[in-house]
Order: structure tokens, then sequence, then C-alpha cells
């Protein structure tokens, strides 16, 4: 399985784009705006920009499950301190830790085996996905032609606390 990520900030909103290549089956194309109430704290550190392409791993693994459960993929991303951070699955900074150490939470918990992959930005599909999401030309070309399947994408609940932690890990089986 192939998956590339990317997020945007632009004037005080971000978004994150994904999208999944699997073998037999259609492309999947993720669009997510990360809520202002998550994306506040993060800004100050290169505008949460690094935060934001680490919280793509955490919303695709929370909004597709079964897709990942027991697989193997190669992850492509182009931020290298996101990239850094989920290999690491960890961070000095404390928000980006969280981040890292809660998608190696959901990757275990789906027993998921996942390679992280530096791209060069102009080369990775899912930067469409993170600027206009869905209607970006090419994205809704692909689309509505059915050569991409759109999915819904859900926020993570937040693993601020030991117990929260503990019924996300729980929840993913």
């Amino acid at each position: 399985m192939l998956v590339y990520t990317d997020a945007s900030a632009e004037s005080h909103s971000m978004r994150v784009g994904m999208l999944v290549f699997s073998p037999g089956s259609l492309p999947l194309a993720f669009v997510h705006d990360v809520p202002e109430s998550v994306a506040a704290p993060w800004r100050g550190e290169a505008e949460g920009i690094n935060q934001g392409e680490l919280y793509a791993a955490n919303v695709l693994a929370w909004s597709a499950p079964d897709i990942f459960r027991g697989k193997d993929m190669i992850w492509f991303i182009d931020n290298t301190s996101a990239e850094s951070a989920l290999v690491k699955s960890g961070s000095a900074t404390e928000s980006m830790s969280r981040l890292a150490l809660q998608a190696a939470a959901f990757f275990t918990a789906l027993g998921a085996r996942v390679w992280f992959e530096h791209i060069p930005s102009e080369d990775n599909p899912s930067d469409a996905l993170s600027r206009a999401g869905f209607a970006d030309p090419f994205v809704a070309q692909m689309i509505a032609s059915g050569q991409w399947l759109r999915m819904p994408c859900r926020a993570p609940p937040s693993a601020d606390s030991f117990v929260g932690a503990w019924d996300l890990l729980e929840s993913l089986g």
C-alpha cells in the first residue's frame, strides 16, 4: 500500500490531504479541514505546518482503520520534521511528540507496518488535496471520472490523558 499525505496552512486555516493507493482498489482521496481548536495551540511553531503534517497520519488512521489493519505500507511525506517525528515516534517539541506517539499507537493497535519516506513537495500527489481540497480541478476530475474515490474523514479524539489514550486504542481493537 502507498500512502501520501500533505498539509497546508493559510490565513489561520489548516487542511490536510491524503491519498491511499492499495493494490486491486481505486485510490482513496481524503480531505480534512483541521478544526481551529486543534490547530490553535500549534501556532507560532512555523505556523503549525509540522504538526499539521503529523496530524494527517492520525486523521487517516482514525478515519479508515480497516484499510490499514494488518497492512504493510510505504508512507510518503514531504515535511522532514514530521517524517522524523513519525520515524522516531517522538520529537523535542511537545505537540509534535504527542502527535507522533498517537500515530505510533494507532499503527500498533491496527497491526500496521509503516515505512516513512521523504518525497519532494512537487512530486507529492496529495498536495492538491491539502490546498484546494475536492474543489481542485484535477482532483474533481479524478473523482468525477471514477478514478479516485472520495472518502469521509473523522477527527481523531484527543489522547491528552492516559485514560483518553487507552479508550482511543481500545476503540481500534
